[in-house]
């Protein structure tokens, strides 16, 4: 997926979703699934015991911990694999992410392997796995 991006020259492809400064064309894809090699993004703020027993459960060893819908962008720009979210979000808090990642060639899914929705009544989001190739 190409998109016109503002950036910072100094800061890596994931980071330019947040910096402002200057216009380029930047290529987004969703990295390769690499069994020994898969890295979770979790919330800086939020990490809880469920998401710790998912990472486990799935043998999933290396974690970033950031803020916000960088999440997202740290997916489809292929620095990372898989996002697990167990705590409460919006629909406001994941949309434009969720969009950005889709058109990476990523996904997001409710925990049973659903299709990950929006349009609820209440605006709010049940637990999803946000993922590349995963």
């Amino acid at each position: 997926m190409k998109m016109i991006l503002y950036h910072n020259n100094n800061c890596s492809k994931s980071r330019e979703c947040l910096n402002i400064l200057t216009k380029k064309n930047i290529d987004f894809k969703v990295r390769h699934y690499m069994k020994e090699s898969i890295v979770a993004v979790a919330s800086s703020s939020h990490q809880d015991k469920k998401t710790a027993e998912w990472l486990h459960n799935n043998k999933i060893f290396k974690t970033v911990s950031v803020g916000s819908s960088l999440k997202f962008c740290l997916l489809a720009c292929g620095e990372a694999d898989v996002y697990p979210r167990f705590g409460p979000t919006m629909e406001w808090d994941t949309a434009a992410g969720d969009a950005v990642l889709r058109a990476a060639g990523g996904k997001v899914e409710n925990i049973n392997g659903t299709k990950f929705k929006y349009g609820k009544k209440n605006f709010k989001n049940t637990s999803f796995i946000a993922k590349g190739d995963f």
